[in-house]
């Protein structure tokens, strides 16, 4: 299929963006990823990593047992990729307890749980990613 014909002219503001935040659904991330590898992502966690992705459309609401299927599968080991491929710009952080673990049984991976704690922080503050030394 053809993307349409409007799909370029929407996406072009997009290249120039310097970092993504992205949430929900997690197949739109993976995407997004896909699209511009070398724009640094912080991708947070906030509901099960499936819904909505590939081979998990038959029901609004998908478990992970009506997701076996290679679609899945295949969505996933991407999925997986972007959050741990070596040199890829990408942070994954979780907002809940629940999202840790749906993230971890689906894809392996176990995010920092990065919760609500943001609110409590002083105006100032920045986030220096993984590699500061503070």
């Amino acid at each position: 299929r053809a993307p349409p014909l409007w799909a370029p002219r929407r996406l072009e503001p997009l290249s120039k963006a310097d970092l993504f935040i992205c949430t929900f659904p997690t197949v739109l991330c993976v995407l997004l990823h896909e699209l511009y590898p070398e724009t640094p992502i912080l991708f947070l966690a906030i509901a099960n990593p499936l819904f909505a992705a590939p081979g998990c459309t038959k029901r609004e609401d998908s478990t992970v047992r009506e997701c076996e299927t290679e679609e899945a599968k295949d969505f996933l080991v991407e999925f997986r990729k972007m959050l741990t491929a070596p040199g890829k710009p990408v942070r994954g952080v979780s907002g809940y307890t629940v999202t840790t673990a749906l993230v971890a049984y689906q894809a392996g991976v176990v995010l920092p749980l990065a919760g609500k704690a943001g609110r409590y922080l002083p105006p100032e503050a920045t986030w220096r990613g993984f590699d500061s030394l503070e």
